[in-house]
């Protein structure tokens, strides 16, 4: 921990019995958002291979700075092009008019990674997955799995579209344009 810069956020040591009085040390190292790591004795930046560790070439650190700076901008970007597309009604289903709530769900791994999430799992337990505040319509759209709420006359007032990467958003009707309550929602 004391040799390595900048500070990794979370290592855990733990020994594990493995019989007749032996043990392993067992060192689990967390994932970083502030990577790559200098090694602090000889000034090398390291990456793991199946073979161990080796130190990286000048091209391999820059590349590994801009990646690491890349996946903040690009969750950055993520986020705000979805509060956009609220806010300019291109949703994946009709919202009603009003003030809306949005949560987002962004996994570090969602934009890191080309990890893609299986959206066949979804439908087949699509009653586990509904959308903040009732019950719920779904369908598979080009983003992921789209779960929603219809809400007669003026369009859905929830939704939540869950995306191939991992990530979530949810949405949900806070106050309409219309005069009177909002109900069904």
């Amino acid at each position: 921990r004391d040799l390595v810069e900048s500070v990794i956020p979370t290592i855990d040591i733990k020994t594990v019995e493995i019989g007749n009085d032996d043990h392993v040390i067992v060192v689990e190292v967390g994932e970083s958002w502030v990577g790559p790591h200098r090694w602090k004795k000889n000034n090398h930046f390291y990456r793991r291979t199946s073979a161990g560790n080796e130190p990286l070439d000048v091209g391999e650190v820059r590349t590994a700075f801009a990646k690491s700076e890349g996946v903040s901008e690009r969750i950055r970007q993520f986020r705000m092009e979805r509060i956009w597309r609220v806010q300019s009604g291109r949703t994946p289903v009709v919202l009603q008019g009003g003030a809306h709530m949005v949560l987002h769900i962004l996994p570090r791994s969602a934009f890191s990674t080309t990890h893609r999430i299986d959206i066949s799992t979804l439908e087949k337990h699509d009653n586990r997955i509904e959308p903040i505040g009732g019950s719920s319509n779904h369908r598979v759209n080009l983003d992921g799995f789209l779960t929603f709420s219809t809400w007669a006359p003026g369009g859905e007032c929830t939704y939540t579209q869950i995306f191939r990467n991992g990530s979530i958003e949810a949405v949900t009707l806070l106050g309409s344009n219309e005069k009177g309550p909002v109900v069904g929602c």
